[in-house]
């Protein structure tokens, strides 16, 4: 499009125009952005928007003749996109001498995984309100209660032992019923969802897709300082 638009100016415009571009520094196709990150990210694969993220980079950027363009040390935005299994890390800019410059360039999956010593961990909901209502039921002193009523009443009468017998298996019936019940109430336990991580300086290598000139500007080279 740039290249259609150039022949659709004056033959002075147009080598203006040339000469112009001929002196902005080329980052060619290809270039390796070696960056790194300055803490450790640990996200849901699930959650709901893209993340943008800031790194850094380890390792100069040259352009096309040989000269060294963007210094160790520039920061370099990237955005962390869901995708299936994971998220898809790329690199969006770069800031150049101050400015900064959107680049094209190849992405990373990150799978999203477990760790090792979280396997067989479990994350347990909250109760729901009816189960928490049978728990309180059956821990409260109904069922004792009802018990001891009964071994007083029949307390010396040995006739009354099948009456017995049959009342607290009838106790027994209700406390099982009331704990069968709590534990239908209650949502199973869910496993831990496997999650995307990068440590803290991990390093990821990306490589330019097109061909990215640099704007042309005298201000000096802009590295933070990390200490």
């Amino acid at each position: 499009m740039a290249l259609g638009l150039l022949l659709l100016l004056p033959e002075g415009a147009r080598s203006q125009s040339l000469w112009r571009q001929s002196r902005r520094t080329l980052l060619p196709e290809g270039s390796a952005i070696v960056v790194r990150s300055p803490r450790q990210i640990i996200l849901d694969p699930n959650r709901q928007y893209d993340l943008p993220v800031s790194l850094f980079s380890v390792l100069p950027i040259y352009d096309a003749t040989g000269q060294v363009a963007v210094p160790t040390g520039s920061v370099v935005t990237g955005l962390l996109q869901k995708r299936e299994g994971g998220d898809y890390l790329t690199v969006k800019s770069l800031v150049y001498r101050g400015l900064e410059v959107p680049v094209q360039a190849s992405g990373r999956i990150i799978p999203a995984q477990i760790r090792p010593e979280s396997y067989n961990q479990f994350a347990v909901p909250p109760k729901t309100k009816s189960s928490s209502f049978f728990d309180a039921l059956v821990g409260s002193n109904l069922v004792s209660g009802l018990t001891s009523v009964l071994l007083i009443n029949n307390s010396g009468n040995g006739k009354s032992q099948p009456q017995l017998g049959a009342a607290l298996l009838g106790l027994l019936g209700v406390e099982a019923l009331f704990r069968g019940i709590s534990v239908l109430a209650e949502r199973p336990s869910k496993p831990l969802p496997p999650l995307v991580e990068i440590p803290e300086a991990s390093v990821i290598v990306f490589s330019l897709s097109i061909n990215t000139y640099l704007p042309d500007t005298a201000a000096p080279d802009t590295v933070p300082s990390l200490q």
